[in-house]
């Protein structure tokens, strides 16, 4: 995916290129090691996984911003691949535990390293280059929630609700997303226009239900979203009606 430039959503395309960071990177080379293997090799491509995971969570704490996102990024993936592999490789579930509890500690550093700009606060037109940080930073950082979510419902365990995300912005608009650095000022000003009251805000897709209407601005979200934003919302449906059948 990686090599054809088709990034997961919560990648932005212009990570990747000359200037990828290195924990990217090495994830571009594992997972294309995993892809390749057959079933005599597909076990030490998994040994290689975890020992990339071993050492992420050796070296985050000290990345820069870049590096940090960098990170979770792969490490997201990496989760995916090993928790969600139907193919077990002795994996035990106190090992799951660890992967999980270093995915959380991962995303805690990278959702408490600034993921709002004060232009957004501001209703100004940000940089793109800072946008794309933050943007990603939110995706991601929602991508790793989703993951610990689906492991905790497989086994049992309370979902993972994220409401303390609730004040951040949605997912952004594919349109921005996408969004060359040459068109950004305008394409950025005429989003604007459609959200006069600021971005939609996850809080008001947490607020959704099986039983609530859509209210006019998530709406409006929802014909800007890409299938990243269309997942999310899906997601904060089921949790509401996990509640409820909890409650």
């Amino acid at each position: 995916m990686f090599k054809h430039g088709r990034p997961p959503p919560f990648i932005h395309p212009s990570q990747l290129g000359d200037g990828i960071r290195l924990p990217l990177l090495r994830c571009s080379r594992v997972l294309g090691l995993l892809k390749e293997s057959d079933a005599r090799d597909s076990q030490a491509t998994h040994n290689e996984i975890s020992n990339e995971i071993i050492a992420s969570l050796a070296e985050y704490k000290n990345y820069d911003e870049g590096d940090l996102l960098a990170a979770l990024q792969a490490y997201n993936l990496y989760s995916i691949v090993l928790l969600f592999s139907p193919d077990k490789w002795g994996r035990t579930h106190r090992v799951e535990q660890a992967l999980i509890f270093g995915l959380q500690d991962i995303c805690l550093e990278v959702a408490t390293s600034g993921v709002l700009l004060n232009a957004e606060v501001n209703l100004e037109i940000p940089d793109w280059n800072e946008w794309v940080m933050v943007a990603s930073k939110r995706r991601t950082v929602l991508a790793a929630h989703t993951v610990l979510w689906i492991w905790s419902l497989l086994h049992g365990y309370p979902p993972f609700a994220c409401r303390e995300l609730g004040f951040m912005p949605s997912p952004a608009p594919k349109i921005l997303w996408n969004a060359p650095n040459d068109r950004w000022q305008d394409l950025y000003q005429e989003w604007m226009r459609r959200w006069p009251g600021g971005p939609h805000r996850l809080e008001e897709l947490q607020a959704l239900g099986t039983e609530v209407e859509i209210d006019p601005r998530t709406q409006i979200w929802l014909e800007e979203a890409d299938e990243f934003g269309v997942l999310l919302m899906s997601e904060g449906i089921c949790m509401e009606s996990i509640a409820k059948e909890h409650s």
